[in-house]
């Protein structure tokens, strides 16, 4: 069995948070053999586990390495001490607060994307579309509502919304899922791009969003806050390879890569939880509200954006995913 064919097995088993290649930890030493790390929010005993649920020492040949880890989130804002960031700042930089009309706030990036000749503000799809109700149009503030912002100060309108799957409940019901393709039916024939899925349903890629509308580069700066412009774009990260962001938030922080096909769960709150799969998994270096942080490498390159997280890990979409289902590739 592939090995990505065996993550995406595991990850629908119960208490699981992610799923990466890694190696295998013994004791606390590092062995160096390949194997597949589990986390979980608990370890509980096997008698207590249904026999579906149960995360065997041993898959297809691999080794399988299960460690406790928290839950990771989508991160939107929460109060923090942060001033400058969150103020109305024109032309706008990158790493500051934005949101559409009914969000807290996250983090907003202007970028100028491959053959593009004017720049687009990046967001997550949870900060600038976070509802059913949300749609190519809607204005984006810059700050966010959570930090002041309001009709006054719109800086861009969606032009790019990639839907979000949910999985909803992480019960193996068969009521539940009879329930969600139910839904699914209604939604699908309302005219609703997103929906909420099953564990058999396609899992998701990227969290994001662009507010391109108007064409025009006014009121936009190139600049990402603490680091500069972005020289580029790199499709290639590699396991160990330092990164680092500009945030709303936590300001510039580094991080180093865990994994770079890392698999989980996210929660969204009020019980929605979708899973993402081939994402770069890094070291701690984000709290609520860097959520659409660019991320970059040694060479100011732009290699993903950050969307969840946890006081554990960083979750980072691709860029070239990003870039795909944006539809922007130049």
């Amino acid at each position: 069995m592939e090995l990505e064919a065996i993550m995406k097995e595991l990850i629908h088993k119960k208490n699981v948070v992610y799923v990466r290649s890694d190696t295998k930890i013994v004791g606390g030493v590092d062995t160096g053999r390949d194997a597949i790390r589990v986390a979980v929010t608990k370890k509980v005993a096997l008698s207590a586990l249904k026999k579906e649920d149960r995360i065997p020492p041993i898959v297809d040949g691999r080794e399988t390495d299960v460690v406790v880890a928290k839950k990771i989130w989508a991160l939107d804002a929460q109060p923090t001490t942060a001033v400058d960031r969150k103020s109305r700042l024109r032309p706008m930089p990158g790493g500051v607060s934005v949101g559409h009309p009914r969000v807290s706030a996250g983090t907003g990036t202007p970028i100028l994307l491959p053959g593009w000749e004017f720049l687009s503000v990046f967001v997550n799809k949870h900060v600038g579309a976070p509802d059913e109700d949300s749609k190519v149009g809607d204005p984006l503030y810059q700050p966010g509502p959570y930090d002041g912002g309001g009709p006054d100060d719109v800086i861009r309108y969606l032009t790019h919304i990639v839907p979000i799957v949910f999985v909803g409940d992480e019960s193996d019901c068969p009521i539940i899922n009879f329930m969600a393709h139910c839904a699914n039916w209604v939604l699908e024939h309302t005219g609703h791009k997103s929906r909420f899925g099953t564990y058999d349903d396609v899992m998701n890629k990227v969290d994001a969003a662009l507010a391109s509308a108007p064409l025009s580069n006014e009121n936009l700066s190139a600049e990402i806050l603490g680091i500069g412009v972005p020289t580029g774009f790199n499709y290639q990260v590699e396991v160990k390879e330092e990164l680092k962001k500009s945030g709303r938030t936590t300001e510039v922080t580094q991080g180093i890569v865990q994994s770079i096909n890392a698999l989980a769960n996210v929660n969204y709150g009020n019980g929605k939880i979708a899973i993402f799969e081939d994402q770069i998994m890094a070291d701690p270096m984000s709290e609520g509200g860097d959520s659409g942080s660019i991320v970059l490498n040694k060479n100011n390159e732009i290699v993903g954006d950050l969307f969840a997280g946890s006081s554990e890990v960083t979750l980072i979409n691709k860029i070239s995913n990003v870039l795909e289902q944006l539809g922007v590739n130049g």
